[in-house]
């Protein structure tokens, strides 16, 4: 008699590229229900030559194409583009797949938005699903590119709960960190780069700070944006209200810093989705964001609030607002309650439920 592990043996293999799991949650949280699924899920070092089990590849941030290929940016584009994933076209008894997720409105900073326009369209036109974190999203990606609307499904982030540390002590972080218990802490974590516009909230806290003196702001991260790194290194010299850890987060790390937080601020310059805001609920942390229609899909949660983009003046009014009313104070159960049921597993269940229906 065959067993019951048997009938219960994934059947299909899926490849994913590129392998940012050791950096980023979020493809461990995506696959963390693929064996339920019947999917086996390993990352492909290149989809130039994608091993012969694999029935899908999934790209993230497809970008990172660009470094493995031997061709120029314009010759890969006008190549047969089919044969980057030649394992499409390889005789086989089995039909082979393309998935892409769009992370990006572009590539962050790209300095090349031509090609990455290109690389996007030939994405449209190879993909076999193409999934995107919020309906909102897709309407963004259509003022550049096509989209074909039969290849689409939708599933949002999660958040990082069960996946990084859960929030500690306040008051114990305080101690080590060495601010007192009656200062009110904004700050932005993850990586630092020129389009999340720290400045911004740099200049924000420092207009504020001569209002609430009780005010201290944390930026934490690794920092890839020369101004905001010779600002932050210049401002925690001579305040003990400004901290800067400027280094790759370790989990712990990350945790410490999130649980000091009470508002968390990114004032991105444009943005299509944010594993920041995810990662800020699963700490319970008041959030401020910029009115990007990327960001809508918050519109109507307590714990978030909106201010115009790219505006320093309705930043710091937004930021005056959410400290004078006491905002926060009650963002942090609503917060935590959402992270709780916005989980790994729910994500990981209904993508692979809708993913299967579309293979």
């Amino acid at each position: 008699m065959l067993s019951k592990d048997w009938f219960q043996r994934p059947s299909r293999h899926l490849g994913f590229f590129p392998d940012a799991s050791s950096a980023n949650s979020y493809q461990n949280m995506l696959y963390s229900e693929s064996r339920k699924a019947n999917w086996i899920v390993k990352a492909t070092e290149t989809p130039f030559d994608v091993p012969p089990d694999v029935d899908a590849i999934h790209i993230h941030w497809q970008n990172a194409i660009w470094g493995l290929s031997h061709l120029e940016r314009r010759e890969l584009i006008n190549s047969d583009f089919a044969s980057l994933f030649a394992f499409k076209n390889r005789m086989s008894r089995k039909k082979r797949h393309m998935i892409w997720t769009v992370h990006n409105l572009v590539p962050h900073d790209s300095m090349e938005l031509d090609s990455e326009l290109a690389l996007m369209r030939k994405m449209n036109e190879e993909s076999d699903v193409i999934h995107f974190l919020t309906r909102e999203s897709v309407a963004e990606i259509k003022k550049f590119i096509p989209v074909d609307e039969r290849k689409i499904i939708v599933e949002p982030h999660c958040s990082y709960s069960g996946f990084l540390p859960n929030k500690l002590d306040s008051e114990a972080m305080r101690q080590r960190y060495g601010i007192a218990n009656e200062s009110l802490i904004i700050g932005f974590v993850g990586q630092i780069r020129p389009y999340k516009n720290v400045q911004q909230l740099i200049d924000a806290f420092l207009e504020l700070h001569k209002e609430f003196h009780n005010l201290v702001l944390i930026v934490a991260g690794l920092n890839q944006d020369p101004f905001v790194d010779s600002s932050m290194r210049k401002l925690s010299q001579h305040f003990d209200f400004i901290h800067y850890i400027d280094r790759f987060l370790t989990p712990i790390e990350f945790a410490e810093i999130s649980s000091l937080i009470q508002i968390a601020c990114y004032p991105y310059t444009s943005i299509l989705n944010s594993g920041s805001l995810f990662s800020s609920l699963t700490f319970g942390h008041h959030i401020v964001v910029p009115n990007h229609p990327g960001l809508s899909s918050f519109k109507n949660k307590r714990f978030v609030t909106f201010y115009d983009a790219n505006s320093l003046e309705s930043l710091r009014t937004c930021l005056r607002e959410v400290i004078k009313n006491d905002l926060y104070f009650s963002s942090t159960s609503l917060a935590l309650r959402f992270a709780q049921s916005n989980n790994a597993s729910k994500m990981s269940r209904n993508f692979f439920k809708k993913l299967n229906k579309k293979l």
